[in-house]
């Protein structure tokens, strides 16, 4: 992948609707969250400006996400991030989005077994049975749909 400007990659993952800014992205990197970038000098003028890898847009992707849809803090972040990263010097693999991809799905999918559960609990609890009793739960919409699942 390439190297582009932060005020680029901030453009780019705005884009892809990921909001971040400038202060965001200096805060997560002073949290260890995202590298810090690789100085090189501007194409015009004089100084220099900070470059990172288009890889991070992944990785700015995930953080946001688990933070807005699981209101994750930033050290949990970080162990989820660590993660990623051993996995992915593991596999040794070009794709370096799918380690991210993939622990969002098994995010999901643990969210969606502890919802079921804490709907369980409550449905049990206003039965006066205990939650292990319940085979199924059907629930009926107000527009006449049903919802049911398993308990297994």
């Amino acid at each position: 992948m390439g190297m582009m400007s932060t005020r680029e990659i901030i453009r780019m993952a705005n884009a892809l609707g990921i909001e971040i800014d400038y202060s965001t992205m200096r805060f997560w990197q002073k949290r260890g969250l995202i590298p810090k970038p690789v100085r090189g000098p501007v194409r015009y003028g004089r100084g220099s400006r900070g470059y990172y890898d288009t890889a991070v847009i992944e990785r700015l992707g995930f953080i946001r996400e688990i933070q807005k849809t699981y209101s994750l803090g930033l050290n949990t972040i970080r162990e989820e991030l660590d993660r990623i990263d051993r996995r992915n010097a593991e596999s040794g693999s070009a794709d370096k989005s799918k380690p991210f991809r993939e622990r969002l799905e098994e995010l999901q999918q643990e969210h969606e077994a502890e919802t079921k559960q804490t709907i369980l609990a409550i449905v049990a609890r206003a039965m006066g049975v205990a939650p292990n009793d319940i085979a199924s739960v059907m629930i009926r919409k107000k527009d006449g749909q049903t919802v049911r699942f398993l308990t297994e």
